[in-house]
């Protein structure tokens, strides 16, 4: 989780609430099921992968089960994250940074940036910044939050810069040198939900709105979600776009760079 421009805003201590409720959640949960089905689909088994804003770890830790051989990297700004997701993935390395300052000479076939890019207020750096780290051909998979007109207090409370629109989003990636080969919407079935808490009060305090709202959902409207969540990856693991939800999930490609005439005439 990076907040890049907005250091201050996060409380420190929200990271070890966030650890705790993340295991279990309906969200979090399809959420890194989808992620490792996109990577399995269009990377295979990476071999060398990096994740931009890992947060607590809690998807790096999937990832590193799901492919025991990659060598994994991530870049965070917050100890107290950093912290949580050393050890919660052990073999990863780690590295302290604001993304935009992180300078590494590795090249690397995958790279997750995951409900991070809506937190930077330069969010084509960042995309400038990850395409220059991947091979060519390598895959950058992005998640955001989707449509504007679906803004409500939660987004404030953390941290958000935007909302983004699919082709907004590919608009921007392909000033970036990337090129999108799949796209999904996903929390489609909760989208309603979703627009009615723009209407609702806006709580005291951020983490604790957060907290209330969000994160202590009774255990059977959590399964529930969570199916819903889960019929929907069904869905799009068959092939099908969904067309609209409170989540994007992109797959980038780096494009090989155009060879000269004097190049193409010498092979």
């Amino acid at each position: 989780m990076q907040f890049i421009g907005a250091k201050n805003i996060f409380p420190p201590d929200s990271f070890s609430w966030l650890a705790s409720v993340e295991n279990g959640h309906f969200w979090f949960e399809q959420r890194n099921e989808l992620i490792l089905w996109a990577i399995r689909h269009f990377s295979g088994a990476p071999k060398h992968y990096l994740e931009v804003g890992c947060g607590t770890g809690f998807c790096l830790s999937r990832i590193a089960r799901a492919f025991p051989e990659a060598k994994l990297c991530a870049v965070e700004y917050y100890p107290e994250a950093i912290t949580i997701a050393q050890k919660r993935s052990p073999q990863a390395r780690i590295s302290r940074a604001d993304a935009l300052d992180f300078n590494t000479d590795e090249l690397f076939d995958a790279v997750g940036c995951f409900d991070v890019l809506e937190h930077v207020p330069d969010d084509k750096a960042l995309l400038k910044k990850m395409q220059k780290m991947l091979f060519p051909k390598g895959r950058l998979f992005v998640s955001v939050p989707q449509h504007p007109w679906l803004w409500s207090n939660e987004d404030t409370m953390a941290c958000h810069q935007r909302r983004y629109t699919c082709r907004g989003l590919l608009r921007l990636a392909e000033t970036c040198g990337l090129k999108c080969i799949w796209h999904s919407s996903f929390v489609c079935s909760l989208a309603p939900l979703m627009l009615w808490r723009r209407f609702r009060p806006k709580p005291k305090s951020a983490v604790a709105g957060l907290a209330t709202l969000e994160f202590s959902l009774p255990k059977p409207v959590n399964w529930i979600f969570g199916r819903l969540l889960a019929a929907e990856r069904s869905v799009i693991s068959t092939g099908v776009s969904l067309p609209f939800g409170g989540s994007l999930l992109m797959v980038l490609e780096k494009e090989s760079p155009q060879k000269t005439f004097f190049e193409e005439s010498s092979c």
